[in-house]
């Protein structure tokens, strides 16, 4: 794919077959089905397409024929953005494959056709009703208001990440000597603990964030519990604590397609734009803080914490850090894989204090080292040239 080419996204449909050639029971199924695929569906890839994504609808039914149909089907949707199933009739295929779609964690968009009745499993499910007027409408070019429902569903499954656990699955925990791992990040650390450790960092503190947007909007408190924007604690650290602060994000331009595909953008260009404003919202912090600095020297003072952005350019993050002198919270990221892991590691800082213990706050300390000396130079200079640029 070139540079800056969208890559099409799938939406799988999982249906009941019907059969145009069958009973004439079977032949209305079939009828309804089509309909609603062509009238309804297909609409959809049009408004995903003005939204900014991508998407095409994909059809389970047509291949009922094939050999290694379930090979075909489950590769389909194992790779598929989103997933929508259709209760309509009793089919056992269909509710097979809705099946494999949960257990792959994704979020599947219900329809009910026509009235039909959802079994009882799914009775609390929410889903998108569909008539038998809506499916078989003779203006079936333009978006109904039920192909604007499922295309906001879609979009908001693509920005919110394509796999998400159920909520009925327990969060893992497992302890390995004096560190613990987790299976999710973000119910493994409440917000609280998050905010306690960087606002109790001594010497320094280390943010490794691939993008170093997200958690501009997160809802942090400072040491007295009020809340805070990470941009005030940082300030605090660098200005009243004395602590050097790094900020680690990619480089634009070490970007792979298959990070683009795991991170759900349409296209390179979309996540470089997400880089650049972060780069000018880091930038914009440092040279708040230096101008304080400055101010503070020149009233006889001089703070002695620091705050720098690196953009690592000689590779690709691969994964997400929290450090301090005391503790480390590292979320594993394989760029390699379609999917982010999501797995989570709270290791403290002292050494092993007995056989089960394994180094990783050293092990990931030396990296993150690794990765700003590697960086820091270019770094500083293009820091250097985008205060040229807004002073001109």
């Amino acid at each position: 794919m070139a540079p800056g080419a969208s890559r099409k996204k799938t939406c799988f449909v999982i249906t009941p077959y019907g059969d145009p050639e069958g009973t004439d029971e079977q032949k209305e199924h079939a009828k309804v089905i089509d309909g609603l695929i062509e009238n309804v569906l297909r609409p959809v890839e049009r408004v995903c397409l003005e939204a900014g994504l991508a998407i095409q609808i994909v059809e389970g039914r047509d291949r009922k024929q094939e050999k290694g149909i379930w090979n075909k089907i489950g590769s389909d949707i194992e790779s598929a953005e989103t997933v929508i199933a259709v209760i309509y009739t009793s089919s056992p295929n269909a509710y097979l494959e809705l099946g494999l779609a949960y257990g792959l964690w994704m979020s599947p968009i219900l329809i009910v056709l026509d009235g039909a009745e959802k079994p009882s499993d799914l009775k609390d499910i929410e889903h998108v009703a569909v008539s038998r007027a809506e499916a078989l409408r003779e203006d079936g070019a333009d978006p109904t208001p039920k192909s604007k429902e499922i295309a906001e569903r879609i979009v908001g499954i693509n920005r919110r990440g394509r796999r998400s656990k159920p909520d009925f699955l327990p969060e893992t925990t497992t302890s390995y000597g004096s560190i613990r791992t987790y299976d999710r990040f973000s119910k493994a650390i409440e917000m609280s603990d998050w905010s306690y450790m960087m606002n109790e960092a001594e010497k320094h503190l280390v943010l490794v964030l691939p993008k170093g947007m997200k958690i501009r909007t997160r809802k942090f408190s400072d040491r007295h519990g009020a809340p805070a924007h990470i941009d005030e604690i940082i300030t605090e650290k660098v200005l009243g604590d004395g602590v050097d602060v790094t900020v680690v994000t990619n480089h634009p331009d070490r970007i792979s397609d298959q990070y683009l595909k795991m991170e759900g953008y349409a296209s390179i260009d979309d996540f470089r734009d997400e880089l650049a404003r972060s780069f000018r919202a880091w930038n914009t912090l440092r040279e708040g803080i230096e101008e304080q600095q400055r101010l503070a020297e020149r009233r006889g003072f001089k703070p002695s914490g620091s705050f720098r952005l690196i953009r690592s350019e000689q590779r690709q993050l691969p994964f997400r850090a929290t450090l301090t002198e005391r503790r480390l919270l590292l979320t594993m990221r394989f760029s390699q894989e379609p999917l982010d892991s999501h797995h989570c590691i709270d290791a403290p800082a002292r050494s092993a204090e007995d056989d089960y213990d394994i180094p990783v706050y050293q092990l990931v300390s030396q990296e993150i080292d690794r990765l700003v000396r590697n960086n820091v130079e270019q770094s500083e200079r293009d820091f250097e040239e985008w205060l040229t640029g807004r002073a001109a």
